[in-house]
């Protein structure tokens, strides 16, 4: 039922996806990313299947910091993310498909996506550089440097 009731991103808008079982170092340079530049991160599923040690281990993590995190196991269908960290940028427009199975699907010319250990500004300049995000991207930047995300 939740699957059928999740939202898409209206866009843009950028999500990093996660494993609570990545290094340490690597999600709190992520963390000061995300922060940044507002984007939201995303888990697959439950620490030991408690939400209660996934919220403590998430509340360690980021301390004071104020990033988005959601548990959204199909939105790893969704985007068809196969390892972690994932980024998916997903632009102003951008359609979703009903008939993908049991989860809604996001056309696949509506998203681009980098795996990898890299900075979100690493992965900005690799979907600016995508035919037809250069300006969704700019728009998503702009915002951030307003300071307008949390």
């Amino acid at each position: 039922r939740y699957a059928s009731s999740a939202q898409l991103p209206q866009g843009p808008t950028m999500l990093a996806f996660v494993s609570l079982q990545m290094p340490t170092q690597s999600l709190k340079r992520l963390l000061i990313d995300a922060e940044r530049y507002g984007v939201t991160l995303v888990l697959r599923g439950m620490v030991g299947g408690s939400i209660t040690q996934t919220a403590i281990r998430v509340q360690k993590l980021l301390g004071t910091r104020k990033v988005a995190w959601v548990i959204d196991s199909e939105a790893f269908k969704r985007y068809q993310v196969q390892a972690v960290p994932t980024y998916v940028f997903v632009r102003n427009g951008s359609q979703a498909i009903p008939s993908c199975g049991a989860e809604q699907c996001e056309a696949p010319n509506g998203f681009v996506q980098l795996a990898g250990d890299v900075p979100i500004r690493y992965a900005l300049n690799q979907f600016q550089a995508q035919q037809g995000f250069a300006t969704a991207v700019e728009q998503f930047q702009a915002t951030a440097d307003r300071g307008a995300r949390p």
